[in-house]
């Protein structure tokens, strides 16, 4: 029964991430299949967040009810709105340029694209219990049940869940507030992998193939039809970011951006669109969307767009009045006053950028090598071919004096990518919104990389098969799509092959049997996943377990709604102080009053733990226990669980 009700859990996570944002851009009146399913699932993101905010603001639960509800009332003033603002005779609607025939062969490569992307997880999206060892997915999984129990997923509160010290004011909570409503069918570590995986595959391949279809709109279905197969070419992906690192709302909020630069593209070039200013509104709420799952993303669709927004500036510069420019001109200075106020003083973005550096910058030459063979900070392969086939497209480009702002904006992701990577000081400012990491900036510069290597590879076949000579029953058209499928094909196996091993060794639970395995240890060994399933029974009501973040202890709120401290990074000082001289437990007033004061009960002691010890106080396993005062409440594998008893009531 696991298959299928995984497999329903899949279509809940969809469309609960699409069907919200259907609505309103049917609301809206906005049409065009492509363009409306590659925004949706960004306005669904920005809608919600905007109500879980509200929610939030006047104490009310935050659940799928009433999230219906603010969706019925949103697309209720959607419609008012577009009534306001339509034109006689005009339903602000785009236009499709091919046939139903045509989108239907284009939707079975975006499917099939998506299913291989899928593929690689199937253990984790079918079979209970299997948490991945990445470090950011702790703090995920967490989040998601604590809305789920409490009904809070405001930024504020995930501030200060995400960071205990206050120097985080508010932390994007938008993916959480959508994906907390996906219901728990098969439990919530499949729930977990469905909303982590199975919208950001379907959002990236949907806008790639939506944004080369507005920026090389000559040859039909050719072009889109390869850009969502570069979806698994090799080239750094949203995908690869959350199955390798775990950076789960940065993946899908990354995902959104070829969708969302799609629709934005086709506003600017289309400048008799009616009904346009809808078209705008609609975006500019998926562009929230976008940056309500992490700031960097909306950065990247920012950078992704440049060019386009520059030519729209001039445009609207030239028509406009000079009250219009002044309100312009304070709107952007005020809001990058505010960027670069939220990046100076964030003190999560610092504490992520410093860490990031401490392993050493990467030397120029080695960061434009990485860019010349798409290998950009820990992608899945070297993505050589991808890369060569961009580099056809911009000189076909150049050559034919075709569109060059694809390239301009290739160009300004690349430059921003070699500044993070090569740490870059003056420039912290801008990478700063990336947390200054390169690995989050890749997938960004892929957008441009696939697009232009779909474009490329269409160029090519067709340039070889005009010199060869083809089958009479396939054609020109057919052959050119054969060979641009082989073509695909090679790129993809080896990155679908690394894939699979990176996501066997994320949700391994066997214990490494070397020190210097890149696996390392996972966070549960299947002894001690049966203990924490154990442990509600175990444990009285009001229970409170303190552990070290990379131990089994860090998953026990998501897995079995148990109440651990801390939440995710470190506990408060004298918290952190306790912990440091436990084993004093008994001769040390002031750990037992730190203890008392957080209402601390219980430890969880495990001296394996897993992988990358960064923080200092996760790398504490509580293997140097006290002699006395504490009394075992159960056992799996390597790890316990005891009562502390030394501290009375």
């Amino acid at each position: 029964m696991s298959i299928p009700i995984g497999l329903a859990q899949m279509v809940a996570a969809a469309a609960v991430f699409w069907l919200p944002g259907l609505a309103l851009l049917a609301a809206l009146g906005m049409k065009g299949r492509m363009r409306t399913a590659a925004l949706a699932p960004a306005v669904t993101i920005g809608v919600l967040a905007a109500c879980s905010m509200a929610a939030a603001l006047v104490g009310v639960r935050w659940n799928l009810l009433v999230a219906t509800a603010c969706v019925a009332v949103v697309a209720g003033s959607a419609a008012l709105l577009r009534r306001r603002l339509a034109q006689p005779g005009a339903a602000g609607r785009i236009a499709l340029r091919t046939s139903m025939r045509t989108n239907r062969h284009l939707v079975a490569v975006v499917a099939a694209v998506v299913l291989l992307q899928l593929g690689v997880v199937a253990q984790a999206l079918f079979v209970r219990d299997r948490l991945p060892n990445t470090w950011d997915s702790t703090f995920h999984f967490n989040a998601l049940q604590y809305v789920r129990l409490l009904g809070v997923a405001d930024p504020a509160t995930f501030g200060s869940l995400a960071d205990s010290s206050g120097a985080t004011p508010f932390y994007p909570s938008g993916w959480h507030a959508v994906a907390a409503l996906v219901p728990v069918w098969l439990g919530t570590t499949t729930t977990m992998a469905a909303v982590s995986y199975v919208p950001v595959a379907i959002a990236w391949t949907i806008g790639l193939a939506a944004l080369a279809r507005e920026v090389v709109p000559a040859h039909g279905v050719a072009v889109p039809a390869l850009a969502a197969g570069m979806a698994v070419s090799g080239l750094a992906t949203p995908l690869w970011v959350a199955l390798h690192h775990g950076m789960l709302p940065n993946a899908m909020g990354i995902a959104l951006v070829p969708g969302a630069a799609a629709v934005f593209v086709a506003t600017v070039r289309e400048r008799s669109l009616p009904h346009r200013p809808i078209t705008w509104v609609a975006w500019a709420v998926g562009a929230f969307g976008v940056g309500a799952c992490h700031p960097g993303a909306l950065a990247g669709l920012i950078l992704v767009v440049l060019p386009w927004c520059g030519s729209a500036v001039l445009a609207w510069w030239r028509a406009g009045r000079a009250r219009s420019r002044a309100i312009g001109a304070t709107v952007l200075v005020a809001s990058l006053a505010a960027v670069a106020s939220f990046v100076a003083r964030d003190g999560l973005v610092n504490v992520v950028r410093d860490s990031d550096s401490e392993g050493g910058p990467m030397h120029l030459g080695g960061a434009l090598l990485g860019l010349a063979t798409g290998q950009t900070a820990q992608s899945a392969t070297y993505a050589i071919i991808p890369a060569v086939l961009a580099l056809v497209a911009m000189g076909g480009r150049i050559r034919r004096h075709e569109d060059l702002r694809p390239i301009i904006a290739w160009g300004l992701i690349a430059v921003v990518y070699l500044l993070a990577v090569t740490n870059t000081a003056w420039a912290d400012p801008l990478t700063g919104l990336f947390y200054g990491e390169g690995r989050r900036i890749g997938p960004v510069l892929a957008v441009w990389t696939s697009v232009l290597a779909a474009d490329g590879l269409a160029r090519t076949s067709r340039l070889i098969v005009r010199r060869i000579e083809v089958p009479a029953r396939l054609g020109a058209s057919g052959s050119a799509a054969l060979l641009a499928g082989v073509v695909l094909v090679v790129s993809a196996v080896p990155s679908l092959v690394t894939w699979r091993g990176v996501a066997a060794s994320v949700y391994t639970t066997d214990i490494s049997s070397t020190a210097d395995d890149q696996s390392q240890n996972p966070y549960f060994t299947l002894d001690e996943l049966a203990m924490a399933r154990r442990l509600p029974q175990e444990l009285p009501p009001g229970s409170r377990v303190l552990g070290s973040g990379f131990s089994g202890a860090s998953h026990l709120y998501g897995l079995v709604g148990i109440d651990v401290q801390p939440f995710y990074l470190q506990p408060p000082a004298d918290l952190r102080t306790a912990v440091v001289h436990f084993h004093d437990l008994e001769t040390d007033p002031s750990v037992c009053a730190a203890l008392r004061k957080y209402g601390v009960t219980h430890v969880y002691a495990d001296p394996l733990l897993s992988k990358g010890l960064t923080f200092p106080y996760a790398s504490v396993p509580f293997s140097d226990l006290p002699s006395s005062g504490l009394r075992l409440v159960d056992k799996g594998g390597t790890a316990a669980v005891y009562a502390i008893t030394a501290c009375g009531s």
